[in-house]
C-alpha cells in the first residue's frame, strides 16, 4: 500500500493513496516535501520503504534485491523474475535518460517499439517554433445535426469533415507559433490556437455537462489542518473529442502542433497504425475547463515503482 504521511496539529496523519501490485507502479499528485511510505499488503504495520518528494524528481522506486540478479532468480518464480528485470531495466534506463535530458522517464522501458514522438526544444526564453496546419478555425456554427457528426469514438468520417468545411475559415491553412515561456519545465504559449467560436463552444459544452468543486487528492495536509480553499478549484467533467465535429477538429489541430498522428489521440480501428497492436485506446485525455481563484494551485505528479 502507498500512503502519504503528513503532520497535522503536531501529530502524524497517515492517508492511504492506493495499492501497488508487486513489480507494478502507481502515480499520485504531490507537493515538494511530502513523505510517503509503502507497507506490506498483508501486514500494514510493516513499512517496506519511505521516500520524500524532492523538486524535479518524479520517479521513486524500491529495489528489494539491490540489483542481485542471482538472488532474485533464486527467490522468484520465472514470470515474477521477468517482471522484476523489466522494472530493473526501466530504472537503469531512467537513470541514463535523466542524465541526458534532466528529467525522469515516465513510461515503461522495453516496450515493443521505441518512442518516436516529436518534442519541441525549449533552449531559451522566447524561442519560437512555427507549424502549418490545415485544421483551420471554425468561424460559424454548423447546424445541430452536423455539429453532432463524428460522435463515434473513432471520429467523423472524411466526408463529414469535408461537408463542414464551409463553416471554417476560407484560408486553406494557418500558421501557429509556439513561444517558449519556460525551459524547465517546458511551457509554450500558442496564440490564436482557438477561435472565439470554438472557445464559446467549449464553454457551452462544459456548462451543459456541469461544474463541480474539486480538491487535489494529494493535498491532505490542507484538509487535515482545515484549510478549506488551499487547492480547491472549479472543474468541468471531461470534454471528449467525439462530442462534436468542432471538438474533434481541435484534437486534429493539437496533433499537428504535437507532430503526432491524430489516430493516437482516439480509439483506433484494427488497420489504423497496425504496428501498435498492443492497444487501440487513445493516449489523450479528455479536455477540461478549470477555474482557479487567487491563491489556488495545481500540483505535480509523482510515480512509485515497486
Amino acid at each position: 500500500m502507498l500512503s502519504n504521511r503528513v503532520p497535522s496539529n503536531g501529530k502524524d496523519g497517515l492517508v492511504h493513496i492506493c495499492d501497488v501490485d508487486p513489480f507494478g507502479a502507481a502515480g499520485t499528485v504531490s507537493y515538494e516535501g511530502y513523505t510517503y511510505q509503502v507497507t506490506h499488503p498483508e501486514k500494514p504495520d510493516r513499512v517496506v520503504t519511505t521516500f520524500t518528494t524532492t523538486k524535479g524528481k518524479n520517479v521513486y522506486s524500491f529495489e528489494p534485491f539491490k540489483g542481485d540478479y542471482q538472488k532474485a532468480y533464486q527467490k522468484l518464480k520465472k514470470e515474477d523474475f521477468q517482471s522484476y528485470m523489466l522494472q530493473h531495466n526501466n530504472n537503469l534506463f531512467n537513470k541514463q535518460y535523466r542524465e541526458k535530458t534532466g528529467r525522469d522517464w515516465l513510461a515503461l522501458y522495453g516496450q515493443r517499439f521505441p518512442p518516436h514522438f516529436h518534442m519541441w526544444k525549449a533552449e531559451s526564453l522566447g524561442q519560437t517554433h512555427t507549424i502549418t496546419t490545415k485544421e483551420i478555425h471554425f468561424v460559424d456554427f454548423p447546424p445541430a445535426e452536423e455539429l453532432a457528426k463524428g460522435n463515434s469514438l473513432y471520429g467523423p468520417r472524411p466526408d463529414e469533415i469535408s461537408r463542414n468545411r464551409k463553416y471554417r475559415h476560407t484560408y486553406p491553412t494557418m500558421n501557429l507559433t509556439l513561444t517558449v515561456l519556460s525551459c524547465a519545465p517546458r511551457v509554450f504559449e500558442i496564440r490564436n490556437f482557438l477561435s472565439d467560436l470554438e472557445i464559446d463552444h467549449m464553454l457551452r459544452v462544459a456548462e451543459e455537462k456541469g461544474f463541480e468543486t474539486t480538491v487535489a487528492k494529494a493535498d491532505v495536509r490542507a484538509l487535515l489542518e482545515g484549510e478549506e480553499t488551499a487547492s480547491r478549484r472549479t472543474t468541468s467533467s471531461g470534454i471528449g473529442r467525439h462530442q462534436s465535429i468542432i471538438l474533434d477538429a481541435i484534437y486534429h489541430r493539437a496533433a499537428d502542433v504535437l507532430q503526432i498522428d491524430e489516430k493516437f489521440l482516439r480509439y483506433r480501428r484494427k488497420l489504423e497504425i497496425p504496428e501498435f497492436s498492443e492497444s487501440k485506446v487513445g493516449i489523450a485525455e479528455d479536455m477540461q475547463v478549470v477555474h482557479y481563484e487567487v491563491g489556488q494551485q495545481c500540483v505535480s505528479r509523482a510515480h512509485m515503482l515497486c
